[in-house]
């Protein structure tokens, strides 16, 4: 079975048209850039589309590094939302 290529899939998906792809293609001859990171640059799909597309051709499952905040124990969740720590908002500035 033949692996499919990312342009290929980002089509089929209707992310990109054909169109797209070829000017994409182009415009990546003679750059070191990966083709994700030009149609990302371009604006033409989000993250989260490419790297479903990615997991697709690497059969890699994609997985967020980008850090998230714990989130606080119930306790302080409940005491935030009651508005029990007094002034919530940003102290103003002279």
């Amino acid at each position: 079975m033949k692996r499919k290529r990312l342009g290929e899939v980002l089509q089929e998906r209707g992310k990109i048209s054909q169109s797209d792809l070829s000017q994409l293609i182009q415009e990546q001859q003679g750059k070191v850039m990966r083709l994700g990171e030009l149609i990302l640059k371009r604006g033409l799909i989000e993250r989260g589309d490419l790297a479903m597309a990615l997991e697709e051709v690497t059969r890699v499952r994609y997985v967020n590094r980008r850090p998230t905040l714990p989130r606080p124990p119930p306790a302080e969740r409940e005491r935030q939302a009651s508005g029990r720590y007094g002034r919530t908002a940003k102290p103003e500035c002279d």
